[in-house]
Formats: C-alpha cells, structure tokens, sequence
C-alpha cells in the first residue's frame, strides 16, 4: 500500500509491534501517530491482524489506578476473527465517579481474574498485530505500567 493511499488515514493513533529485532523487550510498544504512514517494507498492512482495543480502569494514572476491563477484536483482511473480553478483579473500591462513568460495579468485579494472568493473555492475543484505540497513548501507558 502507497503513502499516499493512507495520507488521509481514520486511524489516528495506531500502536505497532516494536520493529527492533534488537529490542530485549518483547512488551515494546511503538505508538504512531498516523497523518501519513508508510509500513515499512515487511510488513503487509492489509493482511496483518488488526486489533481495536479498549481499557476501562479505575482512574487516570498508570501508576495509582488499575485496569479494571478490557475488550478487543482482531480482524483479519478486514473480518472479526476472534474477540477478548474481560473484567479484572480490583483489590479497593471503585468510586462513584468510574462506577458512573464505565457502568462497572464493585460487584461485577468480585470473583474476576486478577491483572497479571489478564494482561499475560491479552498479550499473547495482540501479538504480532497492529493495535488500534481510541486514546491508544493512555491505554497503552496502563499496559505499560501493568
């Protein structure tokens, strides 16, 4: 696909797999920001699972707040092809405000899996895909944290 098929992208934040063979960390995320963006020769971008994701969590910081939800759905070609779902357990109660603001309960939280197994799953799933979120910066900051 040409650069200037994608000058006019809808995506406009677009994480991809690091590109760095040498990068030890196989967590890496490479967050674009796509006004025109050229994939880089190895990578067919129509053909390549696609994942649109979304985080609910407990508050605006990575580092005092948790994931509390996350749902995803990987296309390939352009067709869903599987799907990821789940609420996450969370150790305090939720406040009035994300109860209000995501519709999650503390009760729909009891007897969730914890984080860690989640996100352990939920990257294997996005693995070698190209992600794609609504506030991708502030969603992948809390998988970063996590």
């Amino acid at each position: 696909m040409s650069k200037s098929l994608l000058q006019h992208s809808v995506f406009y934040e677009v994480l991809f797999p690091s590109q760095l063979a040498e990068a030890a960390d196989q967590g890496e995320f490479n967050l674009l920001r796509c006004v025109a963006f050229a994939p880089p020769q190895h990578l067919i971008f129509a053909r390549s699972p696609l994942v649109v994701f979304d985080l609910e969590t407990t508050g605006l910081s990575p580092e005092y707040d948790q994931i509390i939800e996350i749902g995803a759905i990987k296309y390939i070609d352009g067709v869903a092809v599987n799907e990821f779902s789940t609420l996450i357990s969370c150790p305090f109660p939720l406040s009035k405000a994300i109860v209000q603001i995501t519709g999650i309960t503390d009760s729909m939280l009891e007897g969730q899996p914890a984080l860690a197994p989640v996100l352990e799953e939920f990257l294997r799933f996005i693995n070698g895909s190209i992600l794609v979120a609504h506030n991708a910066s502030f969603d992948s900051s809390f998988i970063k944290a996590a």
